[in-house]
This record gives structure tokens, sequence and C-alpha cells, in this order.
């Protein structure tokens, strides 16, 4: 049977990259105003229109791996707590 070695710090700092990189999406998601008025200002409703479905598209698949990865993170995080105190507990118990 494998053996897992888990070091509570290490899910943690996964779990700061996963936040750092769901930062970055959020922000790309709030530039899409921004994105829709560049291309109505182009003044081609055929670039316009397809801009806008593509902007649509994106931000749904987006949305969606932003709430997986949130959970991931949130989850990262939890399970890192549980190990820390696991390690305590056991270290108390096993204490003199």
């Amino acid at each position: 049977m494998p053996v897992i070695d888990v070091t509570p710090s290490e899910l943690a700092t996964v779990a700061g990259r996963i936040e750092a990189a769901l930062a970055v999406g959020d922000e790309v998601c709030s530039s899409h105003s921004g994105l829709r008025a560049s291309a109505a200002a182009a003044g081609r409703g055929d670039a316009e229109g397809a801009i806008g479905s593509f902007l649509e598209t994106w931000s749904y698949g987006l949305s969606c791996i932003n709430g997986d990865a949130r959970n991931l993170a949130h989850l990262l995080r939890v399970t890192g707590t549980a190990y820390e105190q696991a390690e305590q507990a056991i270290a108390t118990a096993a204490a003199p």
C-alpha cells in the first residue's frame, strides 16, 4: 500500500499559488467591458459580435475553472490544518 507523505506547509503553499492565479483570472475577467468597448469602437459589427461571443464563452469557462480552483485551494488549506492537528494530537499523546 502506498504511503502518502504530506507536509502541511506545502499544502498551504500550493493553495496560495492557486489563489494568486485566481486573482489574475479575476483581474482579466474584470477587463471584459473594456475589451467590448474597444471592439465597439473599431466600428465593425462582425468583429464586435465575434469578440463578444468569445468573451461570453471564455468568461463562462473561466468561471467554472475558478470555482473549482477556489474549492481546491480551500480543501488544501483544510487538509493541511487537519494534518497539523493530527500531528499535534499524536505528539501530545506520545509525550511522557
